[in-house]
């Protein structure tokens, strides 16, 4: 995922500006061991899947049940009334 050149206006400076996905890191990485990994490779092949979601066959190699090749890059943040 990439969030890229978006604006972001608040009214507090505490707000969640953006919220990155973290599953498979706490309590459900116990769960990890339950998928099937052989039919979601063979899923993530087909065309309408892998046109869609071309690192999906990637990240089934690359580090499951990690986020990963999560971008946050050139987003301007504004809190209402912040001064500096």
């Amino acid at each position: 995922m990439t969030l890229e050149n978006n604006y972001f206006q608040l009214n507090r400076s505490d707000a969640l500006v953006v919220h990155m996905d973290a599953r498979g890191l706490g309590w459900q990485k116990d769960y990890c061991h339950t998928l099937d990994v052989p039919a979601l490779a063979a899923q993530a092949k087909v065309p309408a899947w892998s046109k869609t979601f071309p690192y999906l066959a990637l990240a089934l190699n690359d580090s499951l049940c990690t986020p990963i090749h999560n971008k946050v890059i050139d987003n301007t943040y504004c809190f209402e009334g912040a001064t500096g």
